[in-house]
């Protein structure tokens, strides 16, 4: 089955560690395409817990599934992963990736952070083509790379972190020839903002979108204390000084943002957050919901100035599906 034109499966089952012995993947082809009938796949042995499909976004590599009145989950150990903060991970950090690598059952594998933040592309999942060349489009996501062995079938595992923290969704590794311990996850601080936003949009992500092109200006490093020991030393963490390049016509900044402005801070719901990386911007605006309204304090020609912004029309907002 399928939820719509999407190809979502209505026959999802979820195992816990230790619960995946008996598990069918069916056992008819009738229609002989070489792919076994949706219909015969399940679980048989009692162990696979029933989910379904809640909503997702293909743009960003998300899907939320849901499970319910699991007499499984109640009567074994089973508990919610601690979430950690993926905004303060570090390079060198310890990582531990765990998924169902090569379908041969559940493994761990450990590695370090290698790149906090940075964008890899990879062929759109519904095969889009948007401009009709042909091709494939391209999709852009944001992940951290880590050097811990990731292979298929770890994809929508956990990335923990030495604390047992959990910091990333892993979805993705480099296969390139000659190439090495490039595996990477999507960063937990945007998929819980992308998970309450779903959640809050009937299934279908929507962002607040300001209608500008940014850019990162200048970028420096500086010591942070280490929380094993309490000192400066050894932690480098990136600050990133981010520029309005572009504003386009028609959107929630339109007027308002300028070429050139620095964006120094964002204030919403009370709460102010620097803006220190390119990223904490586009992850900020997951959380606005129509008739929210921002404050941005810019650095404009030296001076600092407040910019408020309201996003009281469905236009301001972009869906992903």
């Amino acid at each position: 089955g399928s939820d719509g034109e999407r190809g979502i499966s209505e026959c999802i089952y979820v195992y816990p560690y230790g619960a995946r012995e008996y598990f069918s993947m069916g056992k008819t082809d009738m229609n002989k395409d070489g792919v076994l009938d949706e219909k015969d796949q399940g679980d048989f042995g009692g162990d696979g817990v029933k989910a379904t499909f809640v909503g997702g976004a293909m743009d960003y590599d998300i899907a939320i599934l849901k499970v319910e009145g699991s007499s499984y989950f109640q009567t074994t150990s089973v508990s919610e992963a601690t979430i950690g903060n993926s905004n303060d991970v570090l390079a060198g950090e310890k990582t531990y990736a765990i998924g169902n690598s090569n379908g041969e059952g559940i493994s761990v594998t450990s590695g370090v952070v290698s790149v906090d933040s940075e964008y890899i592309a990879m062929a759109a999942l519904d095969e889009r083509d948007l401009n009709n060349d042909k091709e494939i489009d391209g999709v852009s996501f944001r992940v951290m790379r880590t050097d811990a062995a990731i292979n298929h079938g770890n994809s929508g595992g956990a990335l923990f972190n030495a604390k047992g923290e959990l910091i990333g969704i892993t979805n993705a590794k480099n296969v390139e020839d000659e190439t090495d311990n490039m595996g990477y996850a999507l960063p937990i601080t945007q998929v819980q903002y992308l998970v309450e936003n779903i959640l809050d949009n009937y299934g279908v992500a929507k962002r607040a979108t300001l209608g500008i092109i940014t850019a990162v200006t200048a970028s420096s490093s500086k010591f942070v204390e280490n929380p094993l020991d309490g000192s400066e030393k050894g932690r480098l963490q990136i600050v990133e000084e981010v520029s309005v390049s572009e504003v386009g016509t028609g959107f929630a900044a339109s007027g308002k943002l300028k070429v050139g402005d620095v964006i120094a801070s964002i204030t919403f719901g009370g709460k102010t957050m620097e803006i220190t990386r390119g990223f904490y911007l586009n992850d900020i605006l997951l959380t606005v919901r129509k008739g929210d309204k921002i404050a941005l304090n810019v650095l404009r020609e030296g001076r600092e100035t407040t910019v408020e912004i309201a996003f009281d029309k469905d236009e301001y907002f972009t869906t992903f599906a």
